[in-house]
């Protein structure tokens, strides 16, 4: 109930800003700067950086893992590598996800994690370990995030629709170089085809390889002082959300979502729930006005498609999943 009060707010939130289909302003509460909607990155930064050092700063640690010391931190950096073996179909289902996210033009991998993470959450039989160190919560989002750049590249190299912000990048350069996408680049480029897809593949397993170099320094990161790393990352969080496009509306929303994200943390409302609800929010109005137009129009009827069934039923099963995985246990706890 908590995840669905999150994703409907998240939803409300995302209809703030011009309507796209007639392009007058809404809840804009006569505020220009909202004319343009609400923007995801001091959202993301007040929900989480800014949440997060507000409930460091009022708890009782002294530094942000609770240990005095690095010596006192256990675990090593094999056991965690070895992990994705011992949950290998987590690793392959949050992989699938970010791929198919990632086919979807604009939507990029904070989403594609943040599904991974919810997914992976409903499937676990002891879903209340998340949130407290379990691996499987880093295991599905790094999956799916890392998985979302093959899936991205697809639409990018075949059509000239850029998958992500990245991949927009990508296809500037490739129009600078006079390399046009489509069959052009598919039938008779495949040479710099190929080059793409292993510069992406190396670039991963070097990333890979230079954490596990230097992963002795990061872990330094967990005993640093709370007094020393909160007042940094708070300030740090709002110069980023003023460099964003330097207005101060967005320091506000950042502070607004930090108290925010806070009072949800603390009261168990998911928010990534939220976060999911106000990225794709406008995706989804704009696909439902199309999916309206046509159906007027009689180009399609909506609820005898096939795809459009499974497609519900997928929700409904998945929104259901959490109340028959309860319903079972308290069965056999009977």
């Amino acid at each position: 109930i908590k995840g669905m009060a999150a994703g409907g707010i998240g939803l409300l939130l995302a209809f703030f800003g011009e309507d796209p289909m007639t392009g007058t302003a809404r809840f804009s509460f006569g505020l220009e700067y909202l004319w343009d909607g609400i923007k995801l990155v001091p959202v993301f930064l007040g929900i989480f950086a800014v949440a997060e050092m507000i409930d460091l700063a009022i708890s009782n640690r002294r530094t942000i893992s609770g240990l005095e010391t690095l010596e006192a931190l256990t675990g090593n950096v094999w056991e965690g590598a070895f992990s994705i073996f011992r949950h290998f179909s987590l690793f392959i289902r949050s992989s699938l996800i970010g791929t198919l996210i990632g086919l979807i033009p604009g939507i990029g991998g904070t989403v594609a994690g943040f599904v991974a993470y919810g997914q992976a959450v409903q499937t676990a039989r002891d879903p209340e370990k998340f949130g407290k160190g379990d691996i499987r919560g880093v295991i599905a989002p790094e999956a799916s995030n890392d998985a979302k750049d093959g899936g991205a590249l697809v639409p990018t190299v075949a059509f000239g629709i850029p998958g992500s912000e990245g991949m927009a990048l990508l296809l500037v350069v490739m129009t600078l170089h006079g390399i046009v996408p489509g069959k052009e680049l598919l039938v008779d480029r495949l040479d710099i085809l190929f080059v793409l897809i292993w510069a992406l593949v190396i670039s991963n397993v070097l990333s890979s390889v230079i954490t596990i170099l230097i992963v002795d320094v990061l872990a330094w990161v967990t005993v640093i002082r709370t007094h020393a790393i909160v007042p940094a990352i708070f300030i740090l969080s709002l110069i980023g959300a003023y460099a964003y496009q330097y207005h101060l509306g967005d320091v506000v929303i950042a502070f607004f979502f930090g108290f925010l994200g806070y009072y949800m943390k603390k009261n168990e409302y998911p928010r990534i729930s939220l976060v999911i609800a106000l990225v794709l929010g406008g995706l989804v109005e704009r696909s439902f006005h199309q999916t309206l137009q046509m159906q007027a129009l009689g180009r399609i009827n909506f609820f005898t498609r096939p795809i459009t069934l499974v497609l519900i039923a997928t929700t409904l099963f998945v929104t259901l999943l959490p109340y028959l995985r309860a319903l079972k246990r308290k069965k056999t706890e009977s």
